[in-house]
């Protein structure tokens, strides 16, 4: 088993989800990913908006994955949502 690191000279992409930091593999293949852990809570009806511009994000690069969910999004009080 092996990691390798992504390097932080590389921008992330898209800032609406965890950081991820590299790959976990195992004879040519990958077997995880070890990603930034986020604090934070689900969402509440007051949250909508934020959770709206987390998702967009993605969106706004053609990406798009199934149905969102309250689960889905996490809220930080006092910063914005990430997915």
């Amino acid at each position: 088993m092996a990691f390798e690191a992504i390097s932080p000279s590389i921008p992330p992409i898209v800032a609406a989800g965890p950081a991820l930091f590299g790959y976990v593999h195992e004879n040519g293949r990958v077997i995880g990913f070890p990603l930034e852990n986020i604090k934070g809570s689900c969402p509440l009806i007051q949250d909508l908006r934020a959770c709206g511009i987390a998702l967009g994000k993605p969106h706004e690069l053609g990406l798009f994955h199934g149905n969102p969910v309250q689960s889905s999004c996490y809220q930080s009080r006092g910063e914005s949502a990430r997915l």
